[in-house]
C-alpha cells in the first residue's frame, strides 16, 4: 500500500458491523474444533480445505472465505450453517 495507498474506502468494502460477523464466525468455527479437540491439519482434511488457509482465516491473515469455504468447515465440526437477511436497525 506504499506505493499505492487506498485513499477513499471503495463502496463495495464490508463495513465494521460485517467484519464484526466474520470474526466472530471465524471464532466458533476454532472454538468448536478446540472443543472437539481437532487439529488444524485434522479439521482441514475432514472439510477439503488446504490447512494453511485454515490456519490464516483462524488467525485472520486472510479474511475472506468462500461461502462454500463456510459451509464445508461447518460441516466437518457436525454443524450447520445457515445464512439469511435482516431488517437492519432503524437509525
Amino acid at each position: 500500500h506504499r506505493e499505492n495507498p487506498v485513499r477513499v474506502v471503495p463502496t463495495d468494502t464490508i463495513d465494521g458491523a460485517d467484519v464484526a460477523q466474520l470474526l466472530k464466525f471465524v471464532s466458533l468455527i476454532r472454538r468448536e474444533r478446540e472443543a472437539q479437540g481437532l487439529s488444524v491439519e485434522q479439521l482441514a482434511e475432514r472439510a477439503g480445505v488446504d490447512p494453511a488457509a485454515l490456519a490464516r482465516l483462524e488467525s485472520a491473515q486472510n479474511f475472506n472465505p468462500t461461502a462454500a469455504t463456510m459451509f464445508r468447515l461447518a460441516r466437518a465440526l457436525g454443524k450447520s450453517l445457515t445464512v439469511g437477511f435482516t431488517s437492519p436497525p432503524a437509525a
